[in-house]
């Protein structure tokens, strides 16, 4: 019941925004931050709530002018490593502005890493 034009998000005003698929990923990267010792608040941290929703990334991005980096966090599947590569290509494109990188992780997904 997500709207998909807006997503899911935690919004600390930061300069840099994690995407993710789904809510838990999102508080997971939040959880493995907070166990590296980085303060959480100096991050975004986003959920297109699926694949393929990736407008909501687009909106937060338009007006959220200060995000000056992107974080991509989809699953590690074929359907996350999809999405992440047509998120890119498009960042690409229409953001050249934001720098853009692929978080590493193991395992399916980022809550399955934690």
């Amino acid at each position: 019941g997500s709207r998909q034009d807006i997503g899911f998000m935690v919004d600390h005003k930061a300069s840099r925004l994690y995407v993710t698929e789904a809510p838990i990923d999102a508080l997971s990267i939040m959880s493995l931050r907070k166990q590296q010792g980085h303060d959480i608040k100096d991050a975004n941290y986003m959920a297109t709530c699926g694949t393929g929703k990736d407008a909501a990334l687009y909106y937060r991005l338009r007006t959220n002018p200060h995000i000056q980096e992107v974080i991509l966090a989809n699953d590690n599947d074929e359907a996350g490593k999809t999405a992440s590569r047509k998120i890119f290509q498009t960042l690409k494109k229409e953001f050249p502005e934001i720098k853009i990188s692929c978080l590493k992780i193991n395992g399916k997904d980022v809550n399955e890493h934690l």
